[in-house]
């Protein structure tokens, strides 16, 4: 959601080391974890692969 389809950084962390990127609009499932970080949210999702990561939380759309 609003990248302008270049997708967004998974992170090892909050505003940590990037370990992949997720596709504009790609399914994730949202975890329980959450935090602020200098500021912004930090929600913690697993891919479709099973990938287990950190995303900017203003990156995220929760559709039914």
């Amino acid at each position: 959601l609003g990248t302008n389809g270049q997708g967004v950084a998974l992170r090892s962390a909050p505003a940590g080391k990037i370990i992949g990127f997720l596709p504009e609009g790609a399914p994730v499932l949202i975890l329980y974890h959450r935090t602020r970080v200098d500021g912004a949210e930090w929600i913690e999702v697993q891919d479709l692969v099973g990938r287990t990561g950190w995303v900017l939380g203003r990156f995220l759309a929760v559709r039914p």
